[in-house]
């Protein structure tokens, strides 16, 4: 998809790309597709790109629903949901921020959408960078790693 333009800031989901202008409603697979394409940009020296995709993916987390996913159709000035078919495509998006980014942010939004889904476990797994909760009589360094930081 080309994006001919991002919504304005008076929008519900603002700055989120649009196939064409005078469009309100858009599916959140071609949200999701666009994000691609406009991060493909992304170069070590320019990061600019990866902008828009964070801040998609940030609003995104806040529209997933208690199922754990998101509306197929949303209009993006109200931010309402268009239809009862729901969508999965966010996790592609929010897998490929926390590989890049080596983050853990999307962990808990990505695992939720997955937990009553099981034909969604492909898409989520393996997911390195998502730890389990960690135990609280587990130390959080060794004593190789202590020594290691302190010098010798």
């Amino acid at each position: 998809m080309t994006i001919a333009a991002w919504t304005s800031a008076d929008w519900c989901c603002t700055c989120f790309p649009l196939p064409d202008p005078d469009t309100e409603v858009v599916e959140m697979d071609t949200i999701v597709s666009a994000l691609f394409q406009h991060a493909s940009r992304i170069t070590e020296a320019d990061r600019t790109a990866l902008g828009p995709a964070m801040h998609v993916a940030h609003i995104l987390v806040t529209r997933q629903g208690a199922d754990g996913l998101w509306p197929a159709r949303l209009n993006l000035r109200t931010g309402y949901a268009v239809g009862e078919k729901r969508s999965a495509a966010p996790i592609r998006l929010m897998r490929w921020l926390n590989q890049l980014l080596f983050s853990t942010e999307f962990g808990p939004t990505i695992r939720h959408a997955a937990s009553g889904h099981p034909d969604l476990q492909e898409l989520t797994c393996p997911l390195p960078f998502i730890p389990e909760e960690p135990s609280i009589t587990e130390e959080p360094w060794d004593e190789d790693d202590l020594q290691h930081t302190q010098g010798e």
